[in-house]
């Protein structure tokens, strides 16, 4: 969250799929919408006032340092207005992409302050498998090749993927260089976080 308030809708459903831009979390936002109308209709009679010193400049009954000041009153009451909404949309979690919704311990009514942590969101229908290759294969290895990946929770069964980042440096301790592969994950069976040992074919 990056604002403070009461928790009145809540979309947290551990393990429910969400698409982007689904409303996870909604907090009162009653005083943001007063204040987003304030500023709006501040904005407004600075608007007005400077049309009317336009019109009247044209005719030389203003001097143009006033209209230039007015022209900067309008200018900061639509900063203003920025700066309200964007703290309107605060009020509102929405999720950053598709992904299955983890565990939370937030509900409706509760009162949550700035920064906490809601939920977890993970998009899982690929994985990224992180591990490294001994400095003497470095020769050998190129982006784009077959990885496969098995997991003790599923002895039975291979996960197929393909490299897709290759560290920059060795590691001066173990002499390996770090890489990244994509595992294919249809079934959903992989998490994150979990342990996997991989084969690389060269």
């Amino acid at each position: 969250t990056e604002v403070s308030g009461r928790v009145v809708e809540l979309n947290l459903e551990t393990g429910r799929r969400v698409g982007q831009g689904d409303v996870l979390l909604r907090l009162d936002d009653r005083q943001a919408r007063a204040d987003l109308q304030v500023i709006e209709a501040q904005l407004a009679d600075a608007r007005r006032q400077l049309e009317r010193a336009e019109r009247l400049r044209s005719n030389n009954s203003i001097s143009q340092s006033q209209v230039d000041q007015l022209r900067t009153s309008v200018d900061v009451a639509e900063a203003q207005r920025q700066s309200a909404q964007v703290r309107l949309e605060n009020h509102r979690i929405e999720a950053p992409f598709a992904g299955v919704v983890g565990l939370s311990d937030i509900s409706v009514g509760a009162y949550i302050t700035t920064g906490t942590s809601v939920t977890t969101l993970d998009n899982t229908d690929r994985m990224e498998l992180g591990f490294s290759i001994p400095e003497r294969f470095l020769g050998q290895v190129s982006l784009g090749q077959e990885v496969r990946g098995a997991s003790p929770a599923y002895p039975d069964q291979t996960f197929s993927g393909q490299l897709v980042e290759l560290g920059s440096r060795v590691s001066e301790l173990s002499r390996s260089l770090p890489v990244r592969a994509l595992i294919d994950n249809p079934d959903g069976l992989l998490r994150p976080g979990q342990f996997m040992s991989a084969t690389l074919t060269l």
